[in-house]
């Protein structure tokens, strides 16, 4: 469940259309903010100011995502919580590029808040 949320913060992002002059730092809190509101806890982040230079990272930010399981892989109704990295970069023929991937979760990581 989480990385099919995931995918959709990202195409989010994109549609954002965030200039190539605050590549780094709009991604990053445009991504800080939509991740909190949709109760994701955010764990980090980082971002490079000015205009994007193509190719290297220019803004990332970690989360934890937790959802509940309503699938038969776990017990119906069970938490899990997956860690995120959502990275954005430039490319002269592409624009701006946005992805994600599985990372592990900090060990001392707390509990997201009851609901």
């Amino acid at each position: 469940m989480a990385l099919r949320d995931a995918k959709v913060y990202t195409r989010d992002a994109e549609v954002a259309a965030i200039s190539r002059t605050e590549l780094g730092n709009g991604s990053v809190r445009y991504l800080r903010k939509h991740l909190a509101e949709s109760n994701g806890q955010v764990l980090d982040s980082w971002s490079s100011s000015g205009m994007a230079e193509p190719g290297p990272v220019v803004g990332w930010v970690d989360v934890a995502l937790t959802r509940t399981s309503s699938d038969s892989v776990f017990s119906k109704g069970a938490t899990v919580t997956t860690c995120i990295r959502f990275e954005v970069s430039w490319s002269e023929g592409d624009g701006a590029e946005y992805s994600h991937h599985v990372k592990d979760c900090p060990a001392d990581l707390s509990p997201p808040p009851a609901q």
